[in-house]
């Protein structure tokens, strides 16, 4: 899971360039690399519940084996959690631990769940993009690194009083111990 390069296309490679761009002369970013952007996009969507498909545009921009590597307890984690709240209304509490932590190493099995992250990843790109860029269709001249700054400050501050909820240790080890029986 998680062990080959991943290729954003179209407008989310455009999005994802200028939210890991340097804005203006300031060498400053609002994003260091893609892999943050994709852990970040994953949530976003799922709070969000925004789903978006592939772009198959020609613009692209890659994350490498080794950022997922490097990340990869994050990105699982992320990936684990969307698999056991998705669509928990309509798939049994057994079908969503499996996605979550049953088939990792079964690529044909594992397929359903990869598409849904995939889907929250690339509709959490629009969102943190639009967020940030009050559109979406801004461009790097565009980029004004004060007014980015209050956008990234305000959309944070609307996500902790949206999501202030947070998950008990109990429910967390509940949940994994369920898991592994």
């Amino acid at each position: 899971m998680f062990d080959k390069e991943y290729s954003f296309k179209g407008k989310h490679a455009k999005y994802v360039t200028l939210l890991t761009a340097e804005i203006g002369e300031s060498k400053l970013k609002l994003f260091e690399k893609n892999i943050d952007v994709y852990a970040m996009a994953a949530v976003v969507g799922f709070c969000y519940n925004i789903r978006a498909t592939k772009d198959n545009g020609t613009e692209t921009t890659k994350i490498f084996t080794d950022a997922f590597n490097n990340n990869k307890s994050q990105i699982e984690s992320n990936y684990r959690m969307i698999m056991l709240l998705h669509d928990k209304n309509n798939v049994s509490f057994d079908e969503r631990v499996a996605r979550a932590f049953k088939y990792d190493n079964n690529i044909e099995k594992r397929k359903t769940g990869d598409e849904i992250f995939d889907s929250y990843v690339l509709g959490g790109v629009e969102k943190i993009f639009e967020k940030i860029f009050d559109t979406l269709d801004a461009t790097r001249a565009e980029l004004d690194l004060d007014k980015e700054i209050r956008n990234l400050y305000s959309f944070l501050e609307e996500f902790e009083l949206r999501y202030q909820a947070k998950a008990t240790d109990g429910d967390i080890l509940n949940l994994c111990k369920y898991s592994y029986d």
